[in-house]
């Protein structure tokens, strides 16, 4: 498999080393894996090719490749299973899709694509940019733990004492709107959160990543990677 490196370049997502181009469509390969392509297809064709045609492609959204497109059809790629062999995906209209199987999976436009631990980071540290009923749920969901189960009480008077106790301080909530937002799991309702921000607030959110590997730290202060241990206490901000 594998393809040409002539006029391929770099990016480093996660740690590890990727090779790309694009021509019609856009070519990834993994450095450590000569067996592995990944190619997305983006809706591109030759206007020219096709102007006495009246069989024309359909006209689609233009996207420009950028690096950033690169990173994020690279961890959705990953995020369904791609570490070597081919994948393919189409990226239509703002829509990523796996072209072996269009209505399995659909992802939303590239540019508010991010990992979980990037999601919970814009959330936990950008907590100034969520909605009232988003903030809402996160503090539920970091009180609702400290609550505990039924179990974990003497009785279910000293439960219902202590779940009361949460509720007059409005450290977890009953309202059932607020609830649905966390009834597709904590890891869903943060991703979306944090998609939304992004969309919302393009420029005012920036992430404290690795200069070595680019994976986001812990902390907006941290200065060392979770990833790859890389230390840059030395640098100045």
């Amino acid at each position: 498999m594998g393809m040409s490196k002539k006029g391929l370049r770099k990016i480093v997502v996660e740690g590890d080393t990727y090779y790309w181009k694009f021509t019609e469509k856009v070519f990834i390969s993994k450095n450590a894996e000569k067996n592995s392509i990944l190619i997305v297809d983006f809706g591109y064709y030759d206007f020219w090719l096709y102007v006495n045609s009246r069989e024309r492609p359909l006209d689609y959204e233009g996207v420009l490749v950028t690096p950033q497109f690169v990173r994020a059809s690279i961890l959705i790629a990953l995020g369904q299973g791609w570490n070597k062999g081919k994948m393919e995906l189409d990226y239509i209209e703002g829509v990523y899709q796996l072209k072996t199987n269009p209505l399995d999976i659909k992802y939303r436009d590239y540019r508010t694509w991010v990992n979980l631990d990037e999601a919970y980071y814009i959330v936990n540290y950008f907590g100034s940019l969520l909605t009232e009923e988003e903030r809402l749920a996160r503090t539920h969901l970091m009180y609702i733990v400290k609550l505990k189960s039924t179990d974990e009480y003497d009785s279910i008077e000293q439960y219902n004492r202590r779940k009361k106790w949460f509720l007059d301080r409005k450290l977890i909530t009953e309202d059932e709107s607020i609830l649905k937002l966390l009834e597709q799991g904590d890891d869903f309702f943060i991703r979306k959160t944090a998609e939304r921000i992004i969309q919302d607030y393009p420029y005012e959110i920036v992430l404290n990543r690795c200069p070595k590997c680019d994976y986001v730290a812990r902390t907006p202060k941290a200065k060392q990677c979770r990833k790859c241990f890389y230390q840059w206490h030395d640098v100045v901000s």
